[in-house]
């Protein structure tokens, strides 16, 4: 079995992490009686000495600010082959699969030329890949839970400096690239490990799919008989929309930006897009890059506007700036960072049409490949119902009426590799766990799941 350490990141005045972090290593230590170790890390500014008492053992006192170059000396001391990773931010979905994966981890990897091998994770801040490379960088916006195999990891020349315990992506070359330098069989195929639900209230946490933070819509209060089907709607009779982008220094997320617009399956005589740049570098504005020609035939509106001094409000305070601009009744945030699939904008408004007392709809999505089963699922780390409510009160309260903002990020994807010519191209999902079909996800994750399939079947992929 593989040996495990967990990371235990620790700031000051933060007493709910530490009660988190508290329950889930009781729970790591029921699944895993033995071969389980802990860090410590406490912020810089953090006496550690505050911490006492928290129920997680440190294997030293003092200060770790190098947190996963230390399990590596660690664990190659103690002659340690392979070890598993866990941060604080990870929990698993079914803690019994989970062991049994990693009892059984040998036989579900039988190659050995792997370096690290992700169980879990959220990619953002991609950088675009050039034509030589076949991996792309990114930054952590959840932590992992991963394994690694340190024969292949040279540890005698790593530079600790370039590590950032918050973010395992600025690990140097020498720990032998040590993101997305996996074996081709399992190239960014992570195993599944979800998020959990967790009542800071009741000091409870979720050991079901039940207890998911997603904003759902529910046909039925049925939990096994929840399903979205939408009715199909001609595109004639879709409603205007407003695509708001919020550009923060995003001049390098040009091409992505180009490249949704330009692939959205919505009529663009219905779509405005306003975008608002809060750059404070007057060389990340992207004025000059903007198309001269509004889209496709027919074309979309255009509105640039520039105000660095809004940066630092959040977006519904944006909105509200903005409200004398906005023209139409839906409003689209257009994430600059992520993927979105053609429908992604049609499907949503749909689900909006069908349900239009929420007010708000969408999910930051999160793909996760199952080895030992073969399938991939996709999953939400996004906006709880509360927060969607609290939000639609919100803006009601400032008088933005009859605006339904429909949020960014609905759907995520990994960048996987630049084909011959030199496109980017997106490893979407082949294959799905049923069960998934029975939540009350919405209708996008429907028709992004089916789309995929019909394409990947074209492709001769499935």
């Amino acid at each position: 079995m593989l040996p495990i350490f967990y990371i235990s990141y620790h700031y000051t005045q933060d007493h709910n992490r530490s009660r988190l972090f508290k329950l889930k290593y009781q729970n790591l230590s029921k699944v895993f009686p033995e071969k389980l170790h802990c860090l410590n890390v406490y912020e810089s500014s953090s006496d550690p000495k505050s911490f006492k008492g928290n129920g997680i053992p440190a294997l030293k006192d003092n200060m770790i600010t190098d947190a996963h170059n230390e399990v590596i000396k660690r664990a190659t001391k103690l002659g340690y082959n392979e070890v598993l990773i866990i941060e604080d931010k990870t929990t698993f979905i079914n803690q019994t699969e989970f062991k049994n994966f990693i009892i059984n981890f040998k036989t579900s990897i039988p190659n050995p030329n792997w370096t690290i091998l992700f169980l879990g994770g959220y990619i953002e801040n991609h950088e675009l890949p050039s034509k030589n490379q076949t991996w792309v960088k990114g930054k952590s916006r959840s932590h992992f839970a991963y394994v690694v195999n340190l024969k292949n990891i040279n540890t005698k020349n790593i530079n600790t400096k370039n590590i950032n315990t918050k973010n395992i992506n600025n690990l140097n070359e020498d720990l032998g690239q040590y993101l997305y330098n996996l074996d081709n069989t399992y190239y960014h195929h992570p195993f599944l490990v979800i998020p959990q639900y967790y009542d800071y209230k009741k000091g409870l946490m979720g050991v079901t799919a039940k207890g998911l933070s997603m904003a759902q819509i529910e046909e039925s209060s049925d939990l096994s008989e929840l399903k979205l089907k939408m009715d199909f709607v001609e595109q004639d009779t879709l409603p205007s929309v407003t695509l708001l982008t919020v550009l923060d220094n995003s001049r390098t997320w040009w091409p992505m930006i180009s490249m949704n617009l330009n692939n959205l399956d919505y009529s663009t005589k219905k779509m405005e897009w306003i975008i608002l740049d809060l750059s404070l570098n007057p060389l990340d504005l992207i004025e000059d890059l903007l198309p001269k020609k509004r889209g496709k035939e027919g074309g979309w509106h255009l509105k640039y506007i520039k105000n660095s001094d809004w940066n630092g409000l959040d977006f519904i305070d944006l909105v509200e700036k903005l409200k004398d601009q906005i023209t139409h009744s839906y409003v689209v945030e257009l994430d600059p960072k992520t993927f979105y699939p053609t429908f992604s904008i049609y499907s949503r408004i749909k689900t909006a049409i069908k349900y239009p007392d929420y007010g708000y709809f969408g999910s930051t999505e999160i793909q996760m490949y199952n080895i030992p089963k073969d399938c991939t699922y996709i999953i939400g780390n996004n906006e709880s119902l509360e927060f969607l409510e609290g939000t639609r009160l919100v803006c009601l309260e400032r008088n933005i009426k009859n605006k339904m903002r429909i949020p960014g990020q609905f759907v995520s994807r990994m960048m996987t590799y630049v084909d011959k010519n030199d496109q980017v191209m997106y490893k979407g999902m082949d294959k799905f766990p049923d069960y998934l079909e029975h939540e009350s996800f919405f209708s996008d994750l429907i028709l992004i799941i089916d789309d995929l399939r019909k394409e990947y079947q074209k492709r001769g992929a499935i």
